[in-house]
């Protein structure tokens, strides 16, 4: 079933709320973490390739990677649109 909420409602903070969260900042993810920026840094489109085969069992290609144009801009005016009215905007979850 597909719910859906609005943005910054009490809703909204209630699920947000029930989501599963450590209290501490976890030494070994942030650890993690910084080596994949490292790696994506120095090795840029072969390191994302690589690290979503790893990390996410997907194979991709650098090529597959690519963005059109006007797809890159039309989330560029929802982003705009976002930070304007975030009320405009809801979050659907499957359910």
């Amino acid at each position: 079933m597909l719910r859906r909420m609005r943005f910054e409602t009490a809703e909204w903070r209630r699920y947000l709320d029930g989501l599963p969260r450590g209290g501490a900042p976890r030494p070994e993810v942030e650890s993690a973490v910084e080596g994949i920026l490292r790696q994506v840094r120095r090795e840029g489109d072969r390191a994302l390739v690589s690290l979503t085969a790893v990390h996410d069992k997907v194979r991709l290609t650098p090529a597959s990677l690519h963005v059109p144009a006007k797809e890159i801009e039309l989330a560029i005016r929802r982003k705009r649109r976002f930070a304007t009215d975030p009320e405009e905007h809801t979050y659907e979850e499957n359910r």
